[in-house]
């Protein structure tokens, strides 16, 4: 018997995509609490948290989001690509969020000078803000990943209506 390996129809995976990306503003920006986005960067047991803390709201915005978009639709999703998808998505936020690793990545590609573009400078009264290399950087690789996690989210879905 010959097993058949799901495949993605492009526009469902487009749309899976465009939810993905309107829960990934929704849970970075609005659904995030301002102390995890403080901390989630600190070393030690503190940081872990707060971005497990951040990726666990995180995640379940972009589900809610896919399911309610899916739903509107007239998509049904197989659960478990759902589930792969939000792992993939999840698991990569996670280090990229906790910068360490986001570094590492601008220093192995050429881009540490970019990478700390806008950041606030020792003894200059500069403010944080979201005009940084370091988040140019950090939202160029989430929405990667959320390219990925749609194409992974749509394998097997089908439309309904």
């Amino acid at each position: 018997m010959k097993r058949t390996v799901p495949t993605a129809d492009p526009a469902v995976s487009a749309s899976i995509f465009t939810h993905l990306l309107v829960a990934h503003h929704l849970g970075d920006y609005l659904v995030q609490r301002s102390s995890d986005a403080e901390a989630k960067s600190k070393s030690g047991p503190e940081g872990r948290r707060a971005c497990t803390r951040h990726v666990t709201s995180y995640t379940a915005t972009q589900l809610a989001t896919v399911v309610l978009g899916a739903t509107a639709t007239g998509v049904r999703l197989r659960p478990g690509s759902v589930l792969a998808g939000a792992a993939l998505s999840a698991v990569t936020h996670w280090v990229i969020d906790r910068r360490t690793p986001l570094q590492t990545f601008a220093r192995a590609v050429g881009r540490e000078k970019f990478y700390s573009f806008g950041a606030p400078r020792e003894g200059h009264g500069d403010n944080p803000c979201l005009g940084t290399g370091a988040h140019a950087i950090d939202q160029t690789l989430h929405k990667l990943v959320l390219a990925g996690s749609a194409l992974l989210m749509g394998l097997g879905a089908r439309r309904v209506r």
